[in-house]
């Protein structure tokens, strides 16, 4: 935009210092990346929708009226940055919301995959019979050894998975 902006104040100062008519004809259109130009050469070829100011002179009423198309034409391209730097914001924060649900969901289906793994793990236990190489007291280890995870699993997830 600083670009723009200079380039049209550059034509207008040029306008304005000359006392003989300014004989070039200032081009404008969008290109394709939606950026506004301004030029006193014709755009590229295959640039369709542009206007043409006419030569601007150099008498105070043509200075005048030049430098209100200058400050219209700036104000227009301001108002249409702002108003596409306010969509992309818009959008930005769009797709922002929608990756943070998709993270939630893939966190909540990640927790839910390991409590049914840990609850598989825990009825496995619970089931197994007792032996001479597996007892009771090693049974209600492992069993409360499970029900830790599972607390720290509700309780603190990113810490559940970190560890």
């Amino acid at each position: 935009m600083s670009r723009i902006m200079a380039l049209a104040g550059v034509i207008v100062l040029v306008a304005g210092l000359s006392n003989t008519v300014f004989p070039q004809n200032i081009y404008t259109w969008t290109d394709a990346h939606g950026t506004r130009r301004f030029s006193s050469e014709p755009p590229p070829d295959g640039i369709k929708k542009f206007t043409v100011t006419d030569e601007i002179e150099s008498d105070p009423a043509a200075m005048k009226k030049a430098r209100q198309e200058y400050d219209k034409m700036i104000r227009q391209v301001q108002a249409e940055n702002r108003d596409r730097a306010r969509k992309e914001a818009e959008q930005n924060a769009k797709d922002s919301e929608i990756e943070k649900k998709k993270q939630v969901a893939e966190q909540r289906q990640r927790i839910l995959a390991e409590q049914n793994r840990l609850q598989r793990e825990m009825d496995a236990i619970t089931q197994r019979g007792l032996s001479t190489t597996f007892g009771p007291g090693q049974k209600a280890a492992m069993i409360e050894e499970i029900k830790k995870k599972k607390d720290l699993l509700e309780k603190d997830p990113n810490a559940y998975f970190s560890r």
